[in-house]
């Protein structure tokens, strides 16, 4: 705390925000260059908006870090060294002297216009695109968390009151001891008498199990350095009538045989099963495309029948680790992805915090992704071995004052170093710098990560020193796994197990939650295991086509939103666009017509019509001269001679869903190196689903220089947002998307 009082922080921050929106509007009128002046009129707006919300703010006290965090982040921008001769003597003792020089500045006239403008982009400091875009995205996702406190009182919460109120289901307590139970039964199921002994390695994989309300089942592959086998563990809880939260959930005891259906056989006969006594056994089974089925109860484990697999990898190829992409592949890490990652990140520990599937120092280099045919999806898996090392770092100890041994230093050391782990997967995840870089980047003397206290304090450093660009949500969960007291009543006291998930819940769960469905509403964390399925984190959490052959759910829900279906009230207006191809069969896309109108009016709109004459009904079918009755036929535009110089339009795919339509315009026109002009941005309909999409012209470019650029050099093209172009769209061709008012109901 700054010991400032809150009417008073807010007031600072009210100036520092009028100041910042003030030095944007001087420096973006004048602005010739695009991509900086669009940064000016997003800072602008950003500022303005967040001005105007914290003035609606009734209740201060449970934002006090918010309101210091932001505070510190606009101090951080202000070159101080340009401002001496406005630093007053209070200063000296204020934690933000650079704001208050910044505002003596801009309330003086000491200067004209055009001197004004040049001393201020001297004191203030946006450093690179990159971080521009960054800076946009915390006012933006400050404005987001706001407007939830706007609307309606602040409630005070048990841990934290910053967390704003969401409804959702807490997530199952009972996978930790499964998880547990499952990996003493695996490690004691790989002795066997092969020469040579088998190096069994594991792959778990990482699920919220928010939607497993029955059952408790493990997705896995197992290893023997000959390929990889995938299983489905499958356990089962018994409900108890005492306190269920605070219960530890009991796995199944069963020594019968389990009854199921035999779809292979006769209905209704018992399914046969076997215990395991060697994995090696059943690893080796010559089913490449099946998957074993096994289940455990107690401290056995049962061999079922094994069945077909629903997530086909591709065995060719090894796995990608997470540290592999942040070094190489960094540009598939947009905003999307790396919320989607945290929150299955923060999930894995909270189920397996305390389990050996957790061994600390584990980090980016343990979690890794499948190939499939054609894409990556993103399900994470974490690696574990199965051998003899199941050792961690030491908890703490509480020596006596005489013991020799005993080293007071040996206190620094954290109490829960996977907790730390998972702070550092997470700064390297949002930076998409693994710690080494951050460490030269931020100026951190690189230490002997063996030593449990060094790391914890050379992790800190680093944290302190990057914290201002991570996101506001995902900043206060690494504090909070980073914070010594986590495990800690306020009188000191150690929590137990149930007490301690609780808080890492709180404090660490439930904000990256919070943060990826206030980003991507479309995205909900309780499908999430679900979704993360059918995502390619290769191309920007896209869908995997099914055209291209590769694995997708069984079911046709997708990360984007499910198209809305047809409402009772059939008197609502629909729009959406129909085409006719040329009558002479020309079939190439930009030798088609344009899109043509329509519109769907209700029955009782129709009898209307048809009784004023507005609508006459034709009985002949000809597709060129009937009207149909209920629709309205508008004229269709036809391009004559629409040739290879015409100025062109193309579709861009994968698309942010915060993409604002000038960031777009200025992120294109950078990419291409020419204006461009957005016709239509929208969640557009494509089968059964909303995604977005954009239709886009560039006047300077013809239909043949668009289509050159896109096959020469796509991969550049696609940019840091990892746009996706059709092809096929070039010149005037059906609009899938529509346009913004493709669909009005």
């Amino acid at each position: 705390m700054t010991g400032f009082g809150m009417n008073e922080l807010r007031s600072i921050l009210l100036s520092a925000l009028e100041d910042f929106r003030q030095i944007a509007e001087n420096l973006g009128q004048p602005e010739s260059v695009l991509d900086s002046k669009s940064f000016y009129y997003g800072l602008f707006a950003q500022c303005f908006q967040l001005h105007r919300q914290i003035i609606d703010i009734k209740e201060l006290e449970p934002l006090s870090d918010y309101l210091e965090d932001k505070l510190k982040r606009l101090e951080s921008l202000v070159v101080l060294s340009n401002l001496q001769p406005y630093l007053a003597q209070e200063d000296a003792t204020s934690p933000y002297p650079n704001l208050g020089a910044l505002h003596r500045y801009l309330t003086s006239e000491d200067s004209d216009q055009v001197n004004r403008i040049k001393i201020l982009k001297g004191c203030i400091d946006f450093e690179s695109r990159d971080d521009q875009s960054t800076l946009i995205i915390l006012l933006k996702d400050s404005n987001d968390y706001l407007k939830t406190r706007v609307s309606e009182p602040v409630v005070l919460q048990e841990y934290d009151s910053s967390i704003p109120p969401k409804a959702r289901q807490r997530p199952p307590d009972g996978i930790w001891p499964a998880a547990n139970l499952l990996f003493k039964v695996l490690d004691s199921r790989r002795r066997c008498s092969c020469n040579p002994t088998h190096e069994y390695v594991v792959q778990l994989c990482l699920e919220t199990h928010r939607a497993k309300l029955v059952e408790y089942d493990f997705d896995l592959y197992l290893d023997l350095g000959e390929g990889w086998q995938e299983a489905r563990v499958q356990t089962a809880r018994v409900q108890t009538a005492t306190s269920p939260k605070h219960r530890m959930p009991t796995i199944v005891v069963d020594n019968s045989i389990p009854v199921v259906t035999n779809t292979m056989n006769k209905p209704g006969c018992r399914e046969r099963r076997r215990i395991v006594q060697k994995l090696c056994k059943d690893i080796k089974k010559p089913f490449p495309n099946y998957r074993l089925r096994l289940r455990l109860e107690e401290d056995s484990l049962w061999k079922l029948r094994s069945e077909e697999s629903s997530f086909k990898i591709d065995k060719s190829k090894p796995p990608l680790s997470l540290a592999q992409i942040i070094l190489q592949k960094s540009n598939v890490l947009n905003e999307k992805t790396k919320r989607i990652l945290s929150v299955l990140l923060s999930y894995a520990v909270f189920h397996l915090h305390g389990t050996p599937w957790l061994k600390s120092p584990w980090g980016s280099p343990n979690v890794m992704f499948f190939r499939s045919s054609s894409g990556l999806p993103m399900r994470p898996y974490v690696e574990t071995p199965l051998d003899d090392t199941h050792t961690v770092f030491p908890i703490g100890r509480t020596p006596m004052d005489d013991d020799d041994d005993f080293d007071p230093d040996d206190e620094l050391s954290p109490r829960y170093p996977g907790l730390v782990d998972l702070a550092v997967v997470l700064m390297e995840l949002h930076q998409a710098k693994p710690l080494d870089s951050l460490a030269d980047i931020c100026g951190v003397p690189v230490v002997d990560e063996t030593n449990p206290a060094a790391r914890y304090i050379f992790v800190r450093e680093i944290f302190k020193q990057c914290r201002l660009g991570i996101t506001d949500q995902t900043r206060m969960a690494i504090s909070s796994c980073l914070n010594p007291n986590i495990g800690f009543t306020d009188d000191g006291e150690e929590l137990d197990e149930h007490g301690l998930r609780d808080v890492i819940y709180q404090q660490i769960v439930r904000r990256l939650e919070d943060e990826l469905e206030q980003g991507f509403g479309d995205l909900s964390v309780d499908k999430l295991d679900f979704l993360v399925q059918s995502m390619d984190l290769a191309n920007g959490g896209w869908p995997i086509r099914l055209e291209q052959g590769t694995y997708m759910p069984d079911s046709s829900v997708s990360p984007s939103k499910e198209k809305r279906r047809l409402p009772d009230d059939t008197t609502r207006r629909r729009v959406r666009f129909s085409t006719i191809a040329e009558p002479n069969g020309l079939h190439q896309q930009s030798h088609l017509v344009a899109p043509a109108l329509s519109t769907i009016i209700s029955e009782q709109e129709s009898k209307s019509c048809y009784e004023k004459g507005a609508i006459s009904a034709s009985s002949s079918c000809d597709p060129q001269s009937c009207n149909l009755p209920g629709r309205s036929q508008y004229p269709r535009t036809r391009i004559n001679e629409p040739g290879a110089t015409r100025p062109d339009t193309i579709r861009v795919l994968n698309i942010r869903d915060d993409v604002l339509r000038n960031e777009l315009e200025t992120e294109l026109g950078k990419l291409f190196n020419a204006t461009c002009e957005v016709h239509s941005l929208a969640r557009a309909s494509r089968d059964t689903h909303w995604q977005k999409y954009a239709t886009v012209t560039f006047p300077a470019l013809s239909n043949d220089k668009l289509h050159d650029l896109l096959k020469a050099d796509e991969a550049k093209l696609r940019g840091p947002s990892n746009f996706q172009y059709d092809t096929t769209f070039l010149g005037i061709t059906p609009l899938y998307d529509a346009g913004e008012e493709a669909t009005t109901e």
